[in-house]
């Protein structure tokens, strides 16, 4: 995803109910971490099948702010036995790119990853979630990364000798005036 400073930009995660027979009750946990410089708008909406759900009905989310100025949300399904196996799941939500975003190649990334039952022998004794007392009763997806890059540029006014010019200004038009920022500003002497 490419983007400039005061963007949405969208995020979407697709699964599907899985097979839960033998289950009496099923956990589905999504967790993401968005790192800092993409700011969580708490705007998630949740399909399954093709239903959409409501929140603090049907599952909840938590935002928590990280040491780092990352984000991390949890989304938690609530009786999640219910959903018919091979039904889409389909959550989406934004995140707005603030002016902690980092600009160049290394980009600002997004990592998910899904928390699921996977031992029906075992008995569940948290509710939506594992409890403390729940042990290797659950397992993990590998990490899905999407990275949100943002762009940059360097001006540099010159003369037709191409030196640099003392107390150069520049005034920068386009589409997107509002998204641009300076990041830093140098000024150069010119040389006698």
């Amino acid at each position: 995803t490419n983007g400039s400073i005061g963007d949405t930009v969208n995020f979407e995660l697709t699964s599907a109910v899985p097979d839960m027979d033998g289950y009496e009750k099923y956990y589905f946990i999504v967790h993401d971490t968005l790192s800092k410089g993409l700011l969580f708008n708490d705007d998630v909406t949740v399909t399954v099948g093709t239903k959409e759900l409501a929140e603090d009905t049907y599952f909840t989310v938590t935002a928590t702010s990280n040491d780092d100025g990352s984000t991390s949300i949890k989304i938690v399904f609530d009786n999640f036995i219910q959903y018919t196996e091979d039904d889409a799941v389909v959550i989406k939500y934004s995140a707005i790119i603030d002016e902690d975003a980092v600009i160049g190649n290394v980009g600002n990334p997004n990592t998910a990853y899904l928390e699921y039952s996977n031992n029906p022998n075992k008995e569940l004794k948290g509710e939506n979630e594992p409890g403390p007392d729940d042990d290797d009763v659950t397992g993990v997806t590998p990490d899905d990364y999407t990275i949100t890059y943002v762009t940059g540029m360097e001006l540099i006014k010159v003369d037709e000798n191409q030196n640099r010019l003392t107390g150069a200004e520049f005034t920068v038009t386009g589409e997107k005036l509002n998204k641009v920022k300076v990041v830093t500003e140098t000024f150069t002497k010119a040389e006698d």
